[in-house]
């Protein structure tokens, strides 16, 4: 199953629903990512919104856990070189949620 790092929420709640439109997705919360025995099928979208550490921190964590999967940063950033700063921290794409329906596309088709 792939995940959603987020709150139990409605924007989280029609993020999942959109994803799972492409690809079967659950979503959790960052505590149960470091606590639970959870599995992944290769993508891991994290709504940046949600956390209260720094996207790198959150990248290790889910980094540590989940190695080989495509981890994908969501936020609503809209200017290169807040989404390039993500880019360069490790995060393999990035999806904005103002633009989500269009933008959720390519990430399937970039990694």
């Amino acid at each position: 199953m792939n995940l959603l790092i987020g709150k139990e929420n409605n924007l989280n709640n029609k993020l999942v629903e959109q994803i799972h439109s492409l690809t079967p997705i659950q979503r959790v919360d960052l505590e149960e990512i470091v606590d639970d025995q959870l599995t992944s099928e290769g993508y891991i979208f994290v709504n940046l919104l949600d956390v209260s550490i720094s996207s790198a921190e959150v990248l290790r964590i889910v980094r540590k856990k989940f190695p080989n999967d495509c981890i994908v940063a969501m936020h609503c950033f809209q200017v290169d070189h807040m989404i390039n700063k993500l880019m360069e921290e490790g995060y393999h794409a990035y999806v904005s949620i103002l633009d989500f329906t269009d933008s959720i596309h390519d990430v399937f088709g970039e990694v």
